[in-house]
């Protein structure tokens, strides 16, 4: 007698087959988008906590260099011995308050360094904002802070008509949103502290001779070279100790 053998039908062997692999991909999916969840979630985490210390790294600097903060700034200075020597230079080749004493009344500036700009896309403010009070381009004269040579001159989108000076231990003075330039003054040219350097104005945001887009001012800022990194030093405070020698100047 023969022994008959069980065979499964074909169609139905497919369809389990068939289920089984939809199972799997199913699975495989949902595997995938864990561990691409996961990794897009670090990386927003990592992004965020790098957004904060960046945030706190600036406001620390904000803090300084405060002469009306002693303590803190000689603290600052004890653990960034490299910062010590470079603010030492800037304060040594800092000479001449950018604005002529018969136009103080006129210009009025506070400490906005590391504020937010939308210009442009997100950035932060890497300067000192001296605003004319009556808001009137070509009327206030712009002086050099410090001796050094003409690096740059000309228009840059943000900055408008700048100036960009650097003295001979690499400091960076940058003069922004000018009306106009002293005549004759060129790149490669030495300029001496207190030497004038064109009008204050309200120059840039927008292509070459762009004006009226924000109130009439000058940005000022000073940029020193750490390695290789190009670093923002907050003007203020070289600002007010030279604003306050020239007006005891004044007064003797």
């Amino acid at each position: 007698m023969k022994q008959l053998q069980y065979q499964r039908p074909i169609q139905f062997s497919q369809k389990i087959r068939q289920k089984r692999t939809i199972v799997f991909i199913v699975v495989l999916f949902s595997f995938l988008c864990i561990i691409l969840g996961e990794n897009l979630l670090l990386q927003t985490i990592a992004k965020r906590n790098e957004g904060l210390i960046a945030q706190k790294k600036m406001e620390y600097f904000r803090t300084i260099p405060s002469g009306s903060d002693e303590k803190k700034f000689s603290y600052f200075l004890k653990k960034n011995p490299t910062y010590e020597t470079y603010y030492k230079t800037i304060k040594a080749e800092s000479k001449k308050f950018p604005i002529d004493r018969d136009y103080f009344r006129s210009v009025s500036y506070e400490d906005s360094w590391g504020n937010e700009r939308n210009f442009g896309g997100k950035r932060r403010h890497e300067g000192t904002d001296l605003m004319s009070n009556t808001n009137k381009r070509g009327e206030i004269p712009i002086f050099s802070m410090s001796d050094g040579v003409v690096e740059n001159k000309g228009w840059l989108t943000l900055g408008g008509f700048r100036i960009g000076i650097k003295t001979k231990s690499g400091i960076y003075y940058y003069y922004a949103h000018l009306y106009s330039y002293a005549e004759g003054l060129n790149v490669g040219d030495e300029v001496k502290a207190g030497q004038f350097l064109g009008f204050m104005g309200d120059s840039g945001y927008g292509e070459e001779g762009t004006i009226g887009q924000f109130p009439v001012h000058l940005h000022m800022g000073i940029y020193m070279t750490m390695g290789e990194k190009e670093i923002s030093v907050n003007p203020y405070w070289i600002l007010k100790e030279l604003e306050k020698k020239e007006k005891s100047n004044i007064a003797r």
